[in-house]
Formats: C-alpha cells, sequence, structure tokens
C-alpha cells in the first residue's frame, strides 16, 4: 500500500495543475492518497490534506470520489457531523463510482450524529 501511496504522491507532485494531457492523472492521484492513507490508517493526514486540497480542477465524479474518501476517514475518526457533507456530496451523484455506499455511510453518519433516531 505504501508503493501505490508513493506513486499516487508523485503524481500529484509532479504534474503541473491544468496539464492537458495528464490532468486525469493529477485528479486521479489526489484521490489515490487520500483512499492510500485510509488504508494505512492515516486518517489525521487524509483529513488534512482533504481540506487544503482544491477541488476546481475536479470533475462532478472525480470531487464526488475524493468526498467520499475524505468523509470516510472522517466518519472512521467519528466526526460524524462533519462527515455527512461529504458523504451527500457523494450521494448526490447517480454516477459516482461510491454512490450507493455514500448514502449508507450517510445513514450512519446521521444517526450517530443525532439528527436521525432509530425506533
Amino acid at each position: 500500500m505504501e508503493a501505490l501511496y508513493l506513486l499516487d504522491n508523485d503524481l500529484v507532485h509532479w504534474i503541473k495543475p491544468g496539464d492537458p494531457t495528464l490532468e486525469f492523472a493529477y485528479q486521479h492521484g489526489k484521490i489515490g492518497e487520500l483512499e492510500s492513507l485510509i488504508q494505512l490508517g492515516n486518517f489525521d493526514e487524509v483529513i488534512m490534506l482533504g481540506k487544503k486540497t482544491d477541488l476546481s480542477g475536479m470533475t462532478k465524479d472525480e470531487a464526488a470520489e475524493f468526498a467520499f474518501a475524505l468523509g470516510h476517514a472522517l466518519y472512521l475518526k467519528q466526526r460524524y457531523a462533519d462527515a455527512i457533507p461529504q458523504f451527500t456530496i457523494c450521494a448526490d451523484d447517480p454516477t459516482a463510482k461510491y454512490s450507493s455506499l455514500a448514502w449508507q455511510y450517510l445513514i450512519f453518519a446521521l444517526y450517530h450524529s443525532g439528527n436521525i433516531r432509530g425506533r
């Protein structure tokens, strides 16, 4: 997993934002960094990167994947209220890879944050 993180980190570090040929790889490097760090258990680093990353160059689907990864880290840190907007971004994009999973996490986050109650 460390090797995959290093590859994603290199994509983000060496590709210039807005590069017409490599923009796709650059954006997916950003997403991959978060996903790799989650697998490595570095949730605080995911949250730090997620909060400072500019999403304006991402497509709607890329932004949804990024939001899911950030929301997942926030959820795993039990920051449920902070995770809700991130899961909402992903869940609201039915074409996003993690859309259906985002709905499930959104329900759990709402429940744990006290925004919905069980029976």
